[in-house]
């Protein structure tokens, strides 16, 4: 510290921040969102967990086939992706700030996939492809499993649709708006590192 000083640079020490549970630290909100507990992850963030990211093409199973079209994320690099399975969350695009349901598995249904990440917009009709977007994780809903065909599949996205729109409902992924500023609700979404 005293070579800094002398260099120029002003530092202060900073007391540890804590929880009922200890201090907070990267560690602890790796290994929550690594176990799927997003909402603890936000408890120590102070808001959703979120992974910022490219909109691309999927294997257009979601609207085709099963009546839940899916944007798909390729995560921008350097980012933790949370446990596998199905979360309620949001979806900022240049339009706004939505509510969805999002998965991360491999879509143990249909074999054959690699890791996706991909997101149901609620009440949404518009073209992604080629969007810069952020996925913020407010609750995972359930493990990834696999189902006994297309049908069985379609049932339960409509019961998880309905469990998330319920747990999104008066929520706010951002609430200090540290991602989700004025210009980007309106529509200017920051790029790679904001």
């Amino acid at each position: 510290m005293q070579s800094l000083t002398k260099a120029g640079f002003a530092h202060s020490v900073v007391q540890a921040v804590t929880d009922l549970d200890g201090k907070i630290s990267s560690t602890r909100i790796e290994e929550a969102v690594r176990g799927g507990n997003v909402e603890a992850a936000a408890a120590m963030l102070g808001q959703d967990y979120s992974v910022p990211g490219l909109i691309v093409h999927g294997f257009g199973r979601g609207g085709k086939l099963l009546g839940f079209p899916t944007a798909n994320l390729q995560p921008d690099p350097g980012y933790l992706l949370p446990a596998r399975g199905v979360y309620a969350g949001f979806v900022q695009t240049d339009s706004g700030i939505h509510e969805a349901m999002i998965s991360v598995g491999v879509n143990p249904t249909f074999t054959g996939t690699g890791q996706t990440v991909e997101a149901f917009l609620f009440d949404f009709d518009s073209d992604l492809y080629g969007q810069r977007v952020r996925f913020y994780f407010s609750r995972r809903l359930r493990p990834e499993k696999r189902f006994d065909g297309s049908e069985a599949l379609k049932s339960q996205l409509v019961k998880d649709e309905a469990q998330s729109r319920q747990v999104l409902d008066g929520h706010d992924p951002d609430p200090d708006g540290v991602y989700a500023t004025a210009e980007s609700r309106q529509g200017s979404l920051p790029g790679p590192g904001a």
